[in-house]
């Protein structure tokens, strides 16, 4: 493929982004801010600005989308413990700088990689690419705030699993019960509480393409399937891809462990189980600027940061028509 790398946010982000600070983090509806444990919806509209301007939107295209996004969203109301965790993240950014804080934090946080259906991870790697300290301040913050743990592991797990027997084990497992379904984190959550669950997932055998091998697992199942869950899936990929640099060779292992294991229990956790979806099969792949043009009025955040996320990794160098296919299933209606 031939296609240049994903350009830096543009300067006329950053004030959308200080707007953005006096946003609710997360949200039940559209007047009420989340301050609390329980389901919530988070805020994608920090992430879809920044996706949005790597795709070269425009300001008017940035204002389009803020008009319609904002909408949903209720301003910020007093959280103390995530007030308190963003003014100490603020001090220590303007004192230490940005990468120092970010290295510093990350290998807690990855503990928990999966915490919110991901969303701390995703907002923390978008607010870093924006390169605006406040944002990446409160991305780390709330991320501590939505902390989801793995279960407990195994005191000798067994030996190590290759990709495809790894694969075969967890899906051989039966779903847990009671089983959520409403929200993905509860659903990943009682996959990882699974015993069988903590008995497999931890014994992928690490190697240097494993996050490639998740990224183009869940890339390939979204493709097919369009399945919300692993949306997520592909955009936290993605993520990982952005922030793993700034851990130390030490620290990554233990991540992309603890990574891997939350991403099979989104994996899991979706509708999707290797078959395609009969009901509303994708399109041709369309070719990247068509799809970036679409992307860049597109209405839907998620669609907008699938869009960013498969751009990226094509950029990586995953499969082009791949990454494509998936793209084309989050922009293009069925049958269009």
């Amino acid at each position: 493929m031939s296609t240049a790398a994903l350009p830096q946010a543009a300067a006329e982000l950053h004030p959308w982004l200080d707007a953005g600070l006096a946003l609710a983090p997360e949200y039940v509806d559209a007047k009420t801010a989340h301050t609390g444990p329980g389901p919530a919806y988070a805020s994608h509209w920090p992430m879809a600005l920044h996706a949005l301007s790597a795709l070269g939107a425009s300001a008017a295209e940035l204002a389009a989308f803020d008009g319609h996004e904002r909408q949903t969203l209720p301003p910020r109301a007093a959280w103390p413990a995530l007030d308190r965790d963003e003014a100490e993240l603020r001090q220590r950014i303007a004192a230490e700088g940005a990468r120092a804080v970010l290295a510093d934090g990350l290998p807690e946080r990855m503990a928990h990689a999966g915490a919110a259906a991901f969303h701390g991870l995703i907002r923390t790697a978008h607010a870093w690419e924006s390169g605006h300290a406040g944002e990446l301040a409160l991305a780390l913050a709330w991320w501590r705030q939505r902390d989801q743990a793995l279960g407990p592991a195994p005191a000798s797990p067994g030996p190590e699993l290759d990709w495809a027997d790894w694969q075969s084990a967890l899906r051989a497992l039966p779903r847990p019960t009671p089983w959520p379904r409403a929200w993905i984190a509860a659903r990943m959550q009682a996959w990882t509480a699974d015993p069988g669950f903590q008995r497999w997932a931890p014994r992928l055998r690490l190697r240097g393409s494993t996050l490639k091998d998740l990224a183009t697992a869940a890339l390939t199942a979204y493709a097919a399937s369009g399945d919300f869950t692993l949306l997520h899936a592909v955009t936290a990929c993605r993520a990982m891809a952005v922030l793993g640099p700034h851990l130390a060779p030490a620290q990554l292992t233990p991540a992309l462990r603890a990574f891997s294991q939350h991403w099979a229990a989104a994996a899991l956790a979706s509708a999707w189980h290797g078959e395609r979806d009969t009901q509303a099969d994708s399109p041709a792949p369309w070719a990247w600027p068509r799809l970036l043009a679409l992307a860049r009025t597109h209405p839907d955040a998620h669609a907008i940061k699938l869009t960013h996320a498969a751009w990226d990794w094509a950029h990586r160098g995953l499969d082009d028509t791949l990454c494509r296919q998936a793209a084309t299933r989050a922009l293009v209606p069925s049958g269009a």
